[in-house]
């Protein structure tokens, strides 16, 4: 039995490609363009050119290859989204639909539903969990909360089992979406390359997961008995306290000699909320390989050199 990864293309869904394959998992990968992965996982893989804001092309796929579980990352990320709102809501809003409409259709046991901490932005608590009022303020956010409650619905409705799970800043190699501030930096800073932040004022802050974290997180809350799952939208953490990008530019100058980072913008500096995924950790045993700026910066090292 096979298994389906829209967004195959992405960071994360290409890590989830080659998490699921690694483990001796039939994958298709659907996506508007094939993934990159290395050379013994990419003859494993079978590529699917869909577009998910067109319901037929999903249900045809679905239908084709009956899948036991469909992880659901295809999406058009924030600051794209704010740019092309009519497209975004094509392919996130109406892509989730289409996706989860398809599985009901297909008899897909189990659905994966990524979504993203945009779905938080007005009148936030000083500590934000799974059960914090949502009122996103971007388009993105907007779409993923409704997908998240879509998941809900059908759930409910139809024993749909979708999960859901809102990742933080994910800082994966050779992610250069928009905003994506953090990946580019370490690669530079690896490479003892000059490096020049446009994506994020040096006072903004984020908190980083990287791209293995995120795969394996996804297979997890996927995989985890049925039983466990009280919350059903989950929250998952790499490193647990912010970065600030001008803080870490300075530490990366210090651990790598010839390293140099100059920034072009400042930003109004905004009180930066805790974020607690307790639940994930709690209900399904959530708990993150790269924790430490320290583990994050190693994985980097090993997937650069294993790019080179």
């Amino acid at each position: 039995m096979a298994v389906i990864v829209t967004g195959g293309a992405g960071i994360i869904g290409a890590e989830t490609v080659r998490q699921l394959v690694a483990r001796g998992e039939t994958v298709v990968a659907a996506d508007l363009r094939p993934p990159k992965l290395p050379v013994d996982i990419a003859g494993k893989v079978r590529f699917a050119r869909v577009d998910v804001s067109i319901f037929e092309e999903v249900l045809d796929l679905v239908m084709e290859v009956k899948p036991t579980r469909i992880y659901h990352f295809a999406a058009m990320l924030s600051q794209e989204a704010e740019r092309r709102h009519a497209l975004a809501f094509r392919v996130n809003v109406m892509g989730a639909h289409n996706i989860m409409e398809a599985a009901r259709i297909g008899g897909v046991p189990r659905l994966l539903y990524v979504s993203s901490i945009g779905v938080y932005g007005r009148d936030l608590p000083d500590v934000i969990d799974d059960y914090s009022l949502q009122r996103p303020d971007i388009h993105y956010g907007c779409a993923k909360l409704f997908g998240e409650n879509l998941g809900r619905w059908y759930f409910d409705k139809f024993k749909l089992d979708v999960r859901a799970i809102r990742y933080p800043m994910v800082a994966g190699v050779g992610d250069r979406a928009l905003a994506h501030w953090s990946a580019p930096m370490i690669e530079d800073a690896i490479a003892r390359r000059h490096h020049t932040c446009v994506e994020a004022a040096r006072n903004s802050t984020s908190i980083l997961i990287t791209e293995a974290d995120s795969g394996r997180a996804a297979i997890e809350l996927l995989e985890a008995p049925v039983e466990k799952i009280k919350t059903r939208c989950y929250t998952v953490l790499g490193m647990k306290q912010s970065t600030v990008v001008e803080d870490l530019g300075r530490e990366l100058e210090k651990r790598y000699p010839g390293f140099k980072a100059e920034y072009t913008r400042e930003q109004k500096p905004k009180l930066f909320r805790v974020i607690d995924d307790r639940y994930a950790r709690e209900e399904w045993g959530w708990k993150p390989s790269h924790d430490t700026l320290d583990k994050l910066l190693a994985h980097f090292e090993a997937r650069v050199k294993e790019a080179a």
